[in-house]
């Protein structure tokens, strides 16, 4: 069972819960991006992949698209609209993945 607060810190093991599939830019909004995509750079900020931190799991959940198969991380106060990748705005046509 992990003992962990809102910001991650899982008190058990005295570590802040990070996923190493995505990472963590200096945007305020937006700021979850993946490791295993096409962007290494924040087209908002500049900041570099390699420059950066993973990204905490308290702050995000996996989105998964229906309509085209692709898994996206959604910050949990910045909801995404649509699939970056084909862009379907239906809600009934994603899902939230369970970690």
């Amino acid at each position: 069972m992990l003992n962990r607060d809102e910001t991650g810190y899982d008190s058990t093991t005295e570590q802040t819960l990070v996923d190493p599939n995505y990472w963590m830019c200096e945007c305020t909004t937006q700021f979850i991006h993946s490791r295993h995509g096409y962007e290494d750079v924040c087209e908002r900020c500049g900041a570099l992949e390699e420059d950066y931190p993973d990204a905490r799991l308290a702050d995000f959940q996996e989105v998964h698209c229906r309509a085209c198969e692709h898994v996206y991380a959604e910050a949990h106060d910045d909801p995404v609209k649509r699939c970056p990748n084909c862009h379907n705005d239906d809600p009934e046509q994603t899902v939230y993945l369970q970690r």
